[in-house]
């Protein structure tokens, strides 16, 4: 991921969201080993599968370029009725990246 110009957080960040894929506890050490900790994992789905409560890790655009979803936003409800009413229909390119940020208790 590296030769695609990704930085080792970033790197680190996409290995984690293949869930399955990787065994998680070769990435934690891999992790520390190259200091790529990561304070929350990510996930990736299709847009039609995000929850209220995550956080888009990365935009979210249309096959033109139109931004849907900026990096950093929270989905809400009104997010997702957004999503189901216009944006069902869209094929993405590849799955969102999302987090689900830890609840204070």
């Amino acid at each position: 991921l590296h030769t695609e110009g990704c930085d080792g957080l970033e790197a680190m960040s996409r290995l984690q969201a293949r869930n399955g894929i990787y065994d998680p506890d070769i990435l934690a050490d891999l992790a520390t080993l190259t200091g790529a900790q990561q304070a929350q994992p990510t996930f990736e789905l299709r847009l039609q599968d995000v929850q209220v409560g995550m956080v888009f890790v990365e935009d979210v655009r249309a096959d033109d370029g139109t931004l849907l979803v900026a990096r950093g936003q929270e989905v809400t409800r009104h997010l997702l009725e957004r999503i189901d009413d216009y944006w069902s229909d869209l094929q993405l390119p590849r799955p969102v990246r999302v987090t689900r940020p830890a609840v204070a208790a």
